[in-house]
């Protein structure tokens, strides 16, 4: 995704002519590929792994509960699969309009699951693995709703927590860490 999106970047800065045009293609060409590999991982893990929702799973507390699964690490691969998916669905939509309304309708899911996570005082586990894919949604969301919307609960959650901007300060600055590496 970071060489797409450097590629896609390119071709948005750059002056209309011939090679623009064969780029364009290759981006969306790319893009789609990478769609199409992301659906069939959810489809698969749909059937073979997870009967439930995806989203259910995104927000599992695997320190409250037994997981549907041995492998904690699942749910923060799906935010990174969700997060790659949007990411395609922004780029795609720049090329066909038509997509804004499937990217709309992933990034309200991830805004729907997120706004749970502060309960009673205390954040979920989970909220960690929405930071990234909020910080996505703020960017790329098709309506301006939506992307305040990603920004209002990262904002709240930095008043809960400590978390400012894309960085956690810690009470060392070499604790700092800043968000995009994760």
């Amino acid at each position: 995704m970071p060489v797409l999106l450097n590629r896609f970047d390119v071709l948005n800065s750059a002056p209309a002519s011939h090679w623009r045009e064969a780029e364009r293609a290759n981006i969306e060409s790319d893009t789609r590929g990478i769609l199409i590999q992301l659906n069939n991982s959810e489809e698969g893990l749909k059937v073979d792994s997870y009967p439930t929702d995806l989203n259910v799973m995104l927000v599992h507390d695997f320190s409250s509960s037994a997981p549907h699964t041995q492998d904690p690490t699942t749910p923060m691969a799906i935010a990174y699969h969700r997060t790659a998916k949007i990411l395609c669905l922004y780029i795609l939509s720049w090329f066909h309009g038509s997509l804004q309304e499937e990217l709309h309708n992933n990034c309200t899911d991830i805004l729907e699951s997120a706004q749970g996570l502060f309960n009673g005082g205390m954040l979920h586990p989970s909220y960690w693995r929405h930071i990234l894919l909020l910080k996505v949604i703020a960017f790329a969301a098709p309506r301006n709703s939506l992307k305040e919307g990603a920004q209002t609960i990262l904002d709240d959650w930095a008043r809960k927590t400590g978390l400012c901007g894309i960085k956690m300060g810690g009470q060392v600055s070499a604790w700092d860490v800043d968000i995009a590496s994760f």
